[in-house]
């Protein structure tokens, strides 16, 4: 097999969705976490993406440097997948696995792994690993509700240059965008209690959807995509312009 040469992260990205998926995972790109100004480069997961069983997240860079050891610490802390893995373009030395592996900021649930591309496929480093606090496994993914697995990143490249012109989907952007297309199917008016029972299952990740609507429906208004035109009985009433 013809050796294949990587230089950036979106060009390594097919390989990783490549890899996950032929492990039977269903990949997402530049995944949202609810709450917080941060995508993961690729989220793998098993189970139905509005309600995953098992999910792993992968970050990658050109090298298993300070900066991955740290987005995978953040990850970890933030208690969102199962497993963590790192993914560089170049081959790690062995100064900087004895980096890795002496860390003081990682490991506080899991260990991530760590793998090199090496032309033609994956080498792996260090494997992802639970720590010795398996009595607290209940709190490994206690917040994956909060990744946004839609359709719309599905098998979706990631490690776009940060100065880019690239559109990401957050819970917001998403939310809108389906309230609209929704919206947009309504032959006559529609009120906000029909909208609310119609809301994306992404939606549920808001606290307080219902308010999270209502925001998104006065952003739809001021950005002339729909029209308030009065109430019905208690309710707002929208329709698309």
């Amino acid at each position: 097999m013809a050796r294949i040469k990587i230089s950036t992260e979106l060009q390594l990205s097919p390989h990783v969705i490549k890899h996950w998926k032929q492990k039977g995972y269903c990949v997402h790109g530049e995944v949202a976490v609810y709450g917080k100004s941060i995508f993961i480069d690729h989220v793998a997961h098993l189970g139905p993406c509005h309600e995953p069983t098992y999910v792993v997240a992968i970050e990658m860079k050109s090298g298993a440097s300070k900066s991955l050891r740290s987005q995978m610490w953040t990850i970890d802390r933030r208690h969102l997948a199962d497993e963590l893995w790192g993914v560089s373009i170049a081959s790690p030395r062995d100064s900087t696995l004895k980096k890795w592996d002496d860390a003081k900021r990682q490991a506080y649930w899991i260990n991530a792994g760590l793998l090199s591309w090496e032309g033609d496929c994956f080498k792996q480093h260090r494997r992802s690993r639970v720590t010795l606090r398996k009595h607290h496994s209940r709190y490994y993914c206690k917040n994956r509700s909060g990744l946004l697995l839609v359709p719309e990143n599905k098998d979706s490249l990631a490690g776009y240059p940060s100065n880019g012109d690239h559109d990401y989907i957050t819970h917001w952007s998403y939310g809108v965008s389906k309230i609209l297309e929704w919206a947009q199917e309504q032959v006559n008016t529609f009120t906000t209690k029909e909208c609310y029972a119609n809301l994306p299952r992404a939606m549920n990740a808001y606290r307080k959807r219902r308010s999270a609507m209502n925001r998104m429906l006065r952003y739809l208004v001021d950005e002339g995509e729909l029209e308030k035109v009065g109430k019905k009985g208690r309710y707002n009433a929208y329709r698309a312009t």
